[in-house]
Parts: structure tokens; C-alpha cells; sequence
């Protein structure tokens, strides 16, 4: 049987560098000179790198609109400059996609729109950060402050209080559990980047439950499986926990995030948004690649491109050296290699507008 290409892991990644770099004994990599904690972390930078430039990736938030409030406090996650898209829910069945504009484009054709009166928002911009945190600015500002989402959750979604560390699906089989506990032989769950609030699905029986305590290292609490023939966990049992996609909720203030999960891939597309709240789609951080463990995990980009931040890496290092020697002459060749990569995923990209731009008629 065909192997899918799945793309590169961490494991796979560090090692393909430390063979460029030469850090290698026989077959085996070594980190001698450049340690495997400072390639993951420059592999964290020039993914955020990509990921700011190519705009990849793509999340989105709901956040409850306060009456008479303009500024909102975006996801810590957003990257600068983040923001894709806003919509405002004056019901729960209809919205208002805001023009993205920025504050020089209000100050110059909406010159005193600091003191007008509140209303549905009709514009929105990136605002003065809060420390380093983003913040988006509505016009006119809301009237009416929105219901919270979290208060009527959809059927089939759930939260959690911390940010995944992983973000593709987690399998594996069973040895063995309950309607409510899962239980494998091998210590994984507390190395896999998986967190409270994410679904798991018993693929065999076809039930499923969201995790509400990850207990230790093969043992996961859930909510009460449903949705199947058994309902129960049981050993050889194939199961799957749905880590691939999430949104954010954010209260009014920016004080509290709460990461959205659903049982089935797609489902947080469908979700119903109360009145009076926003729905931002924007530009995220991609999960940092932590000093240690976690070799299974794959970068965030899309899996083309994962080779571009071994090309990436490779420069940095490299460049570290004296600016006469060999090894300082060879980081060119590896930049100029990830530049490409950007470029063309830059090219391919979906048509996000770096700075947004608002077209009016000309009346002759």
C-alpha cells in the first residue's frame, strides 16, 4: 500500500538540518555546535516569518460587541496586522460584512467620527496595540451590547481554556476505557499538544465525547460518548482526537480566551453567532515548536513548503559564523532558497490585501 505524503516532522526537519549543517556521526545527527533547542527555535521564528508574509493560515474569533465601546482587544495569537475579514451580527440570522479600512482613511472622510452617536458598525481598522496585543477599532461604535456565545453553545461544540500545541489529528488504538475514559498503553497525552475542550472520536463504534480532563499520560476523561453503537471505549478500539481546527472566544475585554472545538471537521463553520457580536477571521501565530519533545509534530504551513524552513534554518545558523568564512558565504545560497519558497507561496496565496483600500466613484 502507498505511503501519503503527510509532510515533514520535527523530528524529520531537525535532522534534515543538522545533515546540512554537517552535524552528523556516521548517520546519526548530532548537536554539537548548534543545539536541537536552538534549531526548534529558530524554526519557530521563520515559521512565524512565512506565515506573517504568505498569510497560510487563516482562524477566526467571536467577540461579544459592548454598546457605545470602539475598541476590541484581538486574540494574542493574531498576528500583526492580522486581520482578514469582520462581520457584524445585528441577529443571529443576519450580518454586515465591515469595509476594512484604516485610521487615516476615517480621519480624512469621516472627519468627527470620535463623537458620533452609536449605531450598527459599518467600518473597521487595526487600532493603537494594547502592549503587544492587536486591537481592532469599529465604526460607528455598537449600540447594543451582544449576547455571549459561550452562554448557548451549538450542539456538537465545546471549549477549553488553553491554546493547542497541535494542530493535526491525533490517532492511535485503545487498550481499553469507558463511556467515559479513554486508556492506551503507551505514555502520549501529555507530550501530544492536545487540551481540554478538543473532541475524540471512537472510530470503530463511531461515538464521541470532548475531553474534560486529560488525567495523566494514558488516561483521558470525557463527557458521556454518544453518537454511536457501544458508547463505550474498549480495547483494539481505533481513536481519534480531532485537533486540526478551532476557533477563539474572546470576553469584551480581551481578559479571557476560550478556544473552540467541534466533533466533526467543519462544524465551528457552521456555528450560530448571537446578536450584537463580531465574527473576525485573521491571520494567527502558528504554535510555537517547544525546546523538547513533541517530535512528531508537523509545522503549520502548508506541507509543500515544509522544506523552506530547513532552507530557512540553515541560513540563520550559517550566517552566525565569521562573514569570511565558508560556512557565512553558504547561508546565502540557503536564504535565497527559502526566499524562493515564499515567493511562490506568496504567488499562490489567496487574495488577502496587505493594506486594505476603500474605491470610490469619480463624478466628472
Amino acid at each position: 500500500m502507498a505511503e501519503q505524503y503527510k509532510g515533514l516532522t520535527l523530528t524529520e526537519i531537525q535532522e534534515w538540518i543538522a545533515w546540512e549543517l554537517g552535524q552528523v556521526s556516521g548517520t546519526t545527527a548530532t548537536y554539537t555546535k548548534f543545539t536541537a533547542a536552538i534549531i526548534r527555535q529558530r524554526l519557530t521564528e521563520r515559521q512565524n516569518d512565512f506565515v506573517a508574509r504568505t498569510k497560510c493560515l487563516k482562524k477566526f474569533a467571536i467577540i461579544q460587541a459592548v454598546a457605545n465601546y470602539r475598541r476590541y482587544v484581538l486574540p494574542t495569537i493574531c498576528i500583526e496586522n492580522g486581520i482578514i475579514s469582520v462581520k457584524f451580527y445585528d441577529a443571529s440570522t443576519s450580518y454586515t460584512e465591515l469595509e476594512l479600512v484604516d485610521e487615516e482613511f476615517m480621519n480624512d472622510k469621516y472627519e468627527g467620527y470620535l463623537t458620533d452617536s452609536s449605531s450598527d458598525p459599518q467600518f473597521c481598522w487595526h487600532g493603537t496595540p494594547y502592549g503587544n496585543r492587536q486591537m481592532m477599532e469599529v465604526y460607528p461604535a455598537p449600540d447594543t451590547t451582544g449576547t455571549d456565545y459561550l452562554s448557548n453553545l451549538d450542539t456538537g461544540v465545546y471549549y477549553g481554556a488553553d491554546l493547542p500545541g497541535i494542530q493535526n489529528n491525533v490517532t492511535g488504538s485503545a487498550s481499553g476505557g469507558d463511556a467515559n475514559t479513554l486508556t492506551v498503553a503507551v505514555d502520549t497525552f501529555l507530550t501530544q499538544g492536545i487540551v481540554v475542550g478538543m473532541y475524540v472520536r471512537n472510530i470503530t463504534d463511531g461515538s464521541y465525547g470532548y475531553i474534560t480532563t486529560i488525567t495523566d499520560a494514558k488516561n483521558l476523561a470525557l463527557s458521556t460518548l454518544t453518537g454511536g453503537t457501544a458508547n463505550v471505549f474498549a480495547a483494539a478500539d481505533v481513536y481519534m482526537i480531532l485537533s486540526g481546527e478551532y476557533g477563539v472566544h474572546l470576553d469584551p475585554n480581551g481578559f479571557t480566551e476560550k478556544y473552540l472545538f467541534g466533533y466533526i471537521p467543519g462544524v465551528l463553520s457552521a456555528i450560530t453567532i448571537p446578536a450584537n457580536n463580531f465574527l473576525i477571521e485573521f491571520v494567527p501565530y502558528p504554535a510555537k515548536f517547544p525546546a523538547t519533545g513533541n517530535a512528531n509534530q508537523y509545522p503549520e504551513i502548508p506541507k509543500k513548503y515544509h522544506k523552506s524552513l530547513v532552507w530557512g534554518v540553515c541560513s540563520d545558523l550559517l550566517g552566525s559564523f565569521h562573514e569570511k568564512s565558508d560556512e557565512f558565504k553558504r547561508a546565502a545560497t540557503y536564504e535565497a532558497r527559502y526566499q524562493a519558497e515564499v515567493s511562490e507561496a506568496m504567488a499562490a496565496s489567496r487574495p488577502f490585501k496587505d493594506k486594505p483600500s476603500s474605491m470610490r466613484p469619480r463624478f466628472r
